[in-house]
C-alpha cells in the first residue's frame, strides 16, 4: 500500500449536488489493479477561498502563453497575424493560426472555459481540430503582443456530448471512457492508449477522445476532451467516465491541479476544480482511479 490519497473538490460554476467516490490503486502499474483504502474527501462551496481556487486558476486567467519568455516578434515586411475557424464534422472547429512573425512562439488558446497552450511552427503557423463547447465558438488565440480571435457557427453541436479534463503537462491525467458496459481494453473503451475513431471514419459511431497542448512542456496547460455522438446513437445505455491519475517519480508526493468541464443540471457547462494530493515518493508505482467525479453519461437510442 502507497498510503492514503486526499482529494479536494472546488465547484465553481453551475448547480446541484455532486457526488464524488475514488479508490487508490497502485500496487503495480496494470490496468485492474486491487482496490485499497480511501483518503479524505472535501467539498469546497462556490465560496471557496482564493487559496484554495489558485493552483489551477494561476496562469490560466492571465493573458500570456505558457513560455515564461515568449518569442519576440520578427522584424520583416508583413508581420499580419491571423486565426480562422472552419466548422467539422463531429461538433469540431478546424483552428488555423498564421503569425509569420512569431515563429516557434508559445500560444495560448482558449474557447469557452476551455485553455491550452502550443507551439507556433518555425513559419509562425498551428492548425488542429478543437472540440466546440457551443452552437456558437468563439476561440481566442494569445500571442506575445496581441490576441486574435475568430468565431464560427458548429450546426451539430446539440448532437454530441462532451466533457473536458483540463491540467498542466507534467499532472499525467487521462480520461477513461467505457462505452454500453467495455471492459478495459475492450472495443468501446476510449482512452489516450486508444482514442476513438474520428467522424468521417469508417465505422465511427462511437465516441473519441482529443489532447490538445505541448504536452512536452511541464508547464504547458493540458486540455483532454471526450466526446460521444449522442444524438446519433442507435443504441441505449451508459457510458461510465472515470480519471486516471498515474503515479510516478514525476507526479509522487505532491498536489496534482486539474479542472473539469462537463454538462451540470440545466445542460450548461460546468466548472470543477479538483486537488488530488498523491502519496510520498520511495513507494511502488501505480494508478488511481478517480470515479464518479466526471458524471456518466446516459445515451438515449434515436429513432431514424
Amino acid at each position: 500500500m502507497l498510503g492514503q490519497v486526499a482529494i479536494t473538490i472546488i465547484r465553481t460554476m453551475g448547480a446541484g449536488a455532486l457526488c464524488f467516490g475514488f479508490i487508490w490503486v497502485g500496487v503495480q502499474m496494470v490496468r485492474s489493479p486491487a482496490q485499497a483504502n480511501l483518503g479524505p474527501v472535501a467539498m469546497v462551496s462556490d465560496t471557496a477561498s482564493d487559496a484554495l481556487r489558485e493552483p489551477f486558476l494561476a496562469g490560466v486567467s492571465g493573458d500570456g502563453p505558457a513560455s515564461s519568455q515568449p518569442a519576440a516578434p520578427t522584424a520583416q515586411a508583413d508581420c499580419d497575424s491571423a486565426v480562422t475557424a472552419t466548422p467539422r464534422a463531429g461538433s469540431l472547429v478546424m483552428l488555423t493560426i498564421s503569425a509569420p512573425c512569431h515563429a516557434d512562439a508559445a500560444v495560448r488558446i482558449r474557447h469557452n472555459a476551455m485553455v491550452f497552450d502550443t507551439t507556433l511552427s518555425d513559419a509562425g503557423g498551428w492548425s488542429g481540430l478543437v472540440p466546440a463547447l457551443s452552437a456558437t465558438a468563439t476561440f481566442g488565440v494569445v500571442l506575445a503582443d496581441e490576441t486574435l480571435t475568430a468565431t464560427t457557427a458548429v450546426a451539430d453541436f446539440h448532437s454530441h456530448s462532451r466533457i473536458v479534463l483540463q491540467s498542466r503537462g507534467n499532472a499525467d491525467l487521462t480520461v477513461h471512457a467505457r462505452e454500453y458496459g467495455a471492459g478495459t481494453g475492450d472495443a468501446g473503451h476510449v482512452w489516450r492508449g486508444a482514442p476513438g475513431l474520428m467522424p468521417g471514419a469508417s465505422g465511427s459511431d462511437g465516441g473519441f477522445l482529443l489532447r490538445l497542448g505541448n504536452g512536452e512542456d511541464a508547464a504547458a496547460r493540458i486540455a483532454e476532451i471526450y466526446t460521444f455522438p449522442a444524438g446519433h446513437s442507435t443504441r441505449r445505455g451508459a457510458i461510465r467516465l472515470s480519471i486516471e491519475a498515474a503515479i510516478t517519480e514525476r507526479t509522487c508526493g505532491r498536489d496534482l491541479n486539474a479542472e473539469i468541464l462537463q454538462p451540470g443540471l440545466g445542460g450548461d457547462l460546468a466548472a470543477t476544480q479538483i486537488t488530488i494530493e498523491t502519496p510520498d515518493c520511495g513507494g511502488t508505482d501505480g494508478i488511481l482511479v478517480l470515479k464518479n467525479i466526471l458524471r456518466d453519461m446516459k445515451i438515449a437510442a434515436n429513432q431514424y
